[in-house]
């Protein structure tokens, strides 16, 4: 896939820049969390990727962000097209409204891991 070869840090950090002046409000914010944090964290590609190469935490955060196709289309064109035939058309593709593949709504709202 595309993706596992393309998706470094300096790809993902460039994802977070233009060639227009990005401000904190324009850049994506990715939701991020673990097992162990008891509020999930917001982070941008480029802070995230900081975040990651210096951590040690014995739980660290991770980035889990069901709107990651709107808030990074670049990296959903990326992932997409690798796709099995069987998790197309779900609720990852930003132009869709097509829930029933998202096997989270089996939890219910308030069980959600997102």
């Amino acid at each position: 896939a595309l993706s596992s070869h393309q998706w470094d840090d300096d790809y993902l950090t460039s994802l977070s820049s233009s060639s227009s002046p990005v401000t904190a409000a324009s850049t994506p914010q990715f939701r991020a969390t673990s097992g162990a944090a008891p509020l999930p964290a917001q982070f941008s590609l480029s802070q995230y990727i900081s975040y990651a190469q210096q951590t040690r935490d014995e739980a660290p955060l991770y980035l889990f962000d069901r709107t990651f196709a709107t808030l990074a289309p670049t990296l959903h064109d990326d992932y997409s097209p690798h796709l099995p035939p069987h998790f197309q058309n779900t609720h990852l593709h930003p132009t869709t409204n097509n829930t029933h593949h998202d096997l989270f709504h089996l939890l219910g709202k308030s069980a959600r891991p997102d």
